[in-house]
């Protein structure tokens, strides 16, 4: 899928850190590249934790229930953001918690091998994105996944940014909740101009030098058109003559 989607010009890298599904991606690889008429697959042997491709080399990075098998997942995010270009995004699929996970399901070999013995609480796992220096961390899906003793579990599937070079917008907070906390800390109000930095957001109008919305298509209301610019002259010092 991911082949098919960056097409003859992209590359795809898969990594795995066993030989098995290494051979059974790289024996798909062949019916996949018949099929799709060129080849930009390529299979890696690597952990997370030391991801065996240059610095910034990838525009997207993604994962599907894999990375709760972690036992280090801060090095991993380190580890995907150093391989992300600026700008680049990583979306991942796995499973969270909203509460502490039972010790019990931690340490038991079957439940880390179904992902839940190493799930994050959902907020852990956003504040450490942010800590690892990714921004524009949004939540995309969520599920109902299992319940096991007293924990609910949850399929997450999350997105998040890594900064590229600051680029500053002028944009207006559109609601519709009273204000955002950006994350540097500001809090801006809803209709308050503000200067932003990040990807845009539909909650948020981004404006050019004339005021004008420049991300999202106003179409018209009743004085929608730019008038032509009136001046007005005083007149000063004239007396009313026979």
């Amino acid at each position: 899928m991911a082949a098919a989607t960056v097409g003859p010009e992209g590359r795809v890298f898969g990594i795995d850190m066993t030989d098995d599904m290494l051979a059974l991606a790289n024996t798909a690889k062949k019916k996949v590249t018949a099929k799709l008429g060129f080849d930009n697959l390529e299979f890696r042997k690597g952990f997370l934790e030391e991801i065996p491709l240059e610095d910034n080399i990838a525009d997207v990075v993604i994962s599907n229930c894999v990375i709760n098998l972690s036992p280090d997942k801060r090095a991993t995010y380190h580890e995907i953001i150093r391989v992300l270009k600026p700008g680049g995004r990583l979306v991942v699929s796995d499973v969270v918690s909203d509460g502490p996970v039972e010790v019990a399901i931690k340490n038991d070999e079957q439940f880390r091998g179904e992902c839940l013995g190493g799930a994050l609480q959902q907020l852990h796992l956003v504040n450490m994105l942010k800590n690892c220096g990714f921004t524009a961390v949004r939540l995309l899906k969520r599920f109902p996944y299992r319940r096991v003793s007293h924990t609910d579990f949850f399929s997450l599937t999350y997105e998040a940014i890594k900064p590229a070079a600051k680029e500053t917008k002028t944009g207006i907070y559109r609601g519709p909740f009273a204000g955002i906390i950006l994350d540097d800390g500001r809090v801006i109000l809803k209709g308050q101009t503000a200067e932003f930095s990040g990807p845009d957001d539909a909650s948020i109008f981004l404006v050019d030098a004339d005021g004008k919305v420049a991300n999202i298509d106003m179409g018209q209301s009743c004085c929608g058109i730019k008038p032509e610019t009136t001046a007005i002259m005083p007149m000063m010092g004239i007396k009313k003559g026979r």
